[in-house]
């Protein structure tokens, strides 16, 4: 169950992942970096998938990761990786199936970013709460947070190193606020309050069914 409930939280991030880029009303750092590195490369002639994209930049934070604190178990982050790339892909078929008159309307655009925002941290509240291998990004985070003992920064750090990155691509091709709009800051500000109120459902839950369990 606990595995299950690990490989569901990152099929969910997946879904949110997809929603938030295709309602292009700001996506995380990351994700907007990734988007447009996709744009560029497939612009330039280049076959690439958006799964593809997420999951090549997310092997080489994680071979930078595995550099850092050669912890073995970061191969199941880089299996985990291959997964989130293939569902991304497979979303992306699934909103392709969606008329582009109604993707491109604003209400449906608004209602999806919003949507896929709580799905991502729900998603991500759902792997933390197993307590198995989480992303390598988390990894990263984990250790600089550790040699720096500021977790604020650390993740400011690994944000903004993406933030500036994405700027960049977008401007060169001409769509940044595609990517880098209001969810951006949503996403910034707002995802680890959120997935930790959802964190604690999840936690409330099982003690619930523990307690109905043993009596």
């Amino acid at each position: 169950m606990k595995y299950f409930k690990h490989i569901l939280g990152f099929i969910l991030i997946a879904l949110g992942v997809v929603g938030i880029i295709r309602a292009e009303l700001g996506a995380s750092p990351m994700d907007a970096f990734n988007y447009f590195l996709y744009t560029f490369l497939s612009e330039n002639g280049i076959f690439v998938t958006l799964g593809t994209v997420i999951f090549v930049i997310g092997t080489i934070v994680t071979i930078m990761t595995y550099v850092l604190t050669k912890d073995k178990t970061l191969i199941v982050s880089f299996f985990l990786l291959l997964l989130v790339g293939v569902v991304v892909d497979l979303w992306n078929l699934v909103f392709g199936l969606i008329p582009e008159a109604f993707l491109s309307h604003m209400a449906f655009r608004l209602i999806s970013a919003i949507l896929s925002f709580f799905i991502i941290c729900y998603g991500l509240a759902l792997t933390l709460s197993t307590g198995l291998p989480t992303s390598p990004y988390e990894r990263l985070l984990m250790h600089i947070d550790k040699n720096i003992n500021n977790l604020s920064i650390s993740k400011i750090f690994i944000d903004g190193t993406f933030f500036v990155l994405a700027i960049i691509l977008g401007l060169v091709l001409n769509r940044l606020f595609e990517q880098v709009f209001i969810m951006t800051f949503v996403i910034a500000f707002f995802t680890g309050v959120t997935a930790k109120m959802f964190l604690k459902i999840i936690k409330r839950s099982k003690k619930g069914e523990v307690v109905h369990e043993t009596k």
